[in-house]
């Protein structure tokens, strides 16, 4: 089977451990791959990829960047369920996905992949095909991802983008933590970094 064309893709986040995982696979793949984030790795990591460091209130940077692209992955954002909702939430979660879903619009982008999280669905509902009705959210974090579910509808419906919101479950900094997840009862939600590259690519 052929391998698909190469691809020019922006990854928001990608200075974050699941961007550098999704962007080093999507280079090996063939693909251009731009970054766009806050800031630089932490740990004086060098960068998986040229990236804009600017923070996600920055629109006009965000279109700019949306520029030529084919393929938005917004992995951008603070994951945390305890985050302050005005002083870490407001900011990346709500104002950087408004202005990620209207630059990827504006530019005309192909197809804009948003990070969802499980916590959306509380993770007790496991719906066949996940459905912007099987919702929850115990935390202003879990709730910022069911909205991003709904700003993923409203930019196909406004825009015409064809959006993917991707439920993304536990996703640790190393693969030998994976024993806490079994004994934390939370395998169901667990994603491995294999799994988080080939959906990415796929």
């Amino acid at each position: 089977m052929p391998s698909p064309s190469p691809q020019t893709i922006l990854i928001t986040g990608s200075s974050g451990l699941i961007g550098r995982i999704v962007a080093s696979a999507l280079i090996e793949a063939g693909h251009d791959v731009r970054g766009f984030d806050i800031g630089p790795p932490r740990r004086m990591d060098p960068m998986t990829c040229p990236t804009i460091l600017v923070n996600l209130t920055d629109a006009t940077a965000l279109y700019t960047a949306c520029q030529g692209v084919d393929h938005v992955i917004h992995l951008a954002a603070t994951p945390n369920a305890y985050a302050q909702f005005t002083a870490q939430l407001v900011d990346p979660n709500f104002i950087g996905l408004h202005n990620i879903v209207e630059a990827a619009g504006r530019a005309s982008v192909k197809r804009l992949i948003l990070a969802s999280s499980v916590q959306a669905t509380d993770y007790t509902t496991r719906p066949a095909i996940p459905s912007l009705q099987h919702q929850g959210g115990k935390n202003w974090y879990a709730l910022s991802k069911v909205f991003a579910e709904h700003a993923g509808r409203f930019a196909h419906d406004r825009h015409g983008l064809d959006v993917i919101a991707a439920r993304i479950g536990w996703f640790l900094s190393n693969q030998g933590g994976r024993k806490h997840i079994d004994r934390a009862g939370e395998v169901a939600a667990f994603l491995s970094h294999h799994a988080a590259a080939r959906f990415f690519l796929a």
